[in-house]
């Protein structure tokens, strides 16, 4: 992208030159007529050489633009498993409580039961391919339209747009243990499992108060026992 920002003001300095080169070739005229002869075999091709550096500096800025908007979506990934960072999914979940705002929504914290011992016993690269694994599950579970994001280390935040019912979230909070127990650790025994805290909108729509309350449940999920889920009141 630097190398494309220099070319952008060399471009740009080109384009100008000839456009200057135009402007004085017409006062040119207009103060000696008789400049006309030779201007008339100038100005063509300074306007070619113009309408170049008009393409080629549409081409880098287009060019330009895209690799921002990359840059951009790169920069609010996390780089591990793909989905959103902590603060991504921070600001598009509160963005879309405001949008959402006459709709029951729902906000899940989902954590990997020991997952530390499973770094201990089998090693980073292991537990790697445990999170990414995970990640995958996540996104099958709750579909495009959800908003997911890593929250860090084996931590993870879900925004459902459409919480049709208590019984539907804890329908979905099942289904996500069940795919889960399904990842299998590279001595093929032990299994992984995982704790929910949820909590419904309500009449909240403020992302700190509905973090704190799912956060909740995930702690009052862990301490029951790990394996399951809490749902808090909204």
């Amino acid at each position: 992208m630097m190398k494309n920002n220099h070319m952008l003001r060399a471009v740009l300095l080109l384009s100008v030159c000839c456009f200057a080169g135009m402007l004085a070739c017409a006062i040119g005229i207009l103060l000696n007529p008789r400049m006309f002869s030779a201007a008339q075999y100038i100005l063509p091709f300074v306007c070619c050489i113009a309408f170049l550096m008009i393409v080629i500096l549409t081409v880098l800025y287009i060019k330009e633009d895209k690799e921002r908007i990359l840059l951009k979506k790169q920069i609010r990934k996390d780089p591990l498993t793909g989905l959103l960072n902590a603060v991504a999914a921070r600001d598009l979940v509160t963005l879309k409580l405001a949008e959402d705002r006459n709709r029951s929504t729902a906000l899940f914290i989902v954590d990997i039961d020991h997952f530390k011992e499973v770094n201990d016993e089998y090693g980073h690269l292991a537990g790697d391919c445990v999170l990414k694994d995970v990640a995958k599950i996540l996104d099958k579970v709750f579909g495009p339209d959800g908003i997911i994001g890593r929250l860090g280390g084996d931590e993870f935040l879900i925004y459902i747009g459409d919480a049709k019912s208590s019984e539907a979230l804890k329908e979905k909070c099942v289904r996500l243990s069940r795919e889960i127990r399904g990842i299998r650790l590279p001595d093929g025994c032990n299994e992984i499992t995982i704790s929910i805290g949820v909590v419904c909108t309500g009449g909240s729509r403020q992302y700190e108060e509905l973090f704190m309350k799912a956060d909740r449940a995930l702690y009052d999920a862990k301490r029951s026992g790990r394996d399951r889920y809490a749902v808090a009141e909204a």
